[in-house]
């Protein structure tokens, strides 16, 4: 709704990094069945996995042994290549992880959100309650995906993040410079803005030749 309130044109090109991928993989699905055009919808390193993933896919909690074995020998390998960055990354993950699950109500039993931090502690739980009750369904249309070059976690599928059992029409793959953390980040950021406008360019430039 709000979308189209601001801009009640077509088409609408969607993208969104990270949890928001998921956010507008649902907005896109949300406006086709309104009958409304996506032109274009991006993924920037969300990764589908877990209870989302595909059912006939191995997931995180199959393949036992042999996965958690494949596991360790990646990081042990990823560790060895990149320790200094490896562990920046791991350690960003622990300390949200750790705010997540000690971010507690106060004593009046409402959600404390007196400072900044306490507010996206909030955002994140939420958006972790969203997650664990959301169900994909297969979208009718290709996805753009716009993958970090520099992976630094365990993945059963590097390649498509997930995302081929849910995009009827293929998943196009960009490769963008850093990694999950840090393709937002000045050093990286320029080099993502070009690669999606080159996307956008190329999609509406086609459907302006139609």
């Amino acid at each position: 709704e709000e979308i189209q309130r601001l801009n009640p044109n077509q088409p609408y090109a969607l993208a969104g990094y990270s949890f928001g991928g998921l956010i507008v993989f649902e907005m896109a699905q949300q406006l086709r069945a309104m009958g409304k055009e996506v032109s274009m919808l991006g993924m920037l390193d969300t990764v589908i996995r877990g209870h989302l993933a595909d059912p006939s896919a191995p997931s995180e909690s199959k393949g036992g042994l042999l996965r958690s074995s494949k596991k360790i020998a990646w990081n042990i390998g990823l560790l060895a290549r990149d320790p200094v960055e490896s562990l920046k990354y791991k350690s960003e993950v622990f300390r949200r992880t750790l705010k997540r699950w000690t971010y507690k109500k106060g004593a009046d039993g409402k959600m404390k959100d007196s400072t900044n931090e306490e507010r996206l502690a909030k955002v994140d739980q939420m958006n972790s309650k969203a997650y664990f009750n959301y169900e994909m369904r297969p979208y009718d249309g290709p996805i753009h995906l716009f993958r970090a070059k520099e992976q630094r976690f365990y993945l059963d599928d590097f390649e498509f993040l997930g995302w081929k059992p849910f995009a009827k029409k293929g998943v196009i793959i960009r490769e963008v410079p850093g990694d999950h953390r840090t393709i937002l980040y000045p050093e990286n950021g320029e080099a993502l803005a070009k690669i999606l406008q080159n996307c956008l360019d190329e999609i509406h430039g086609q459907k302006g030749k139609e």
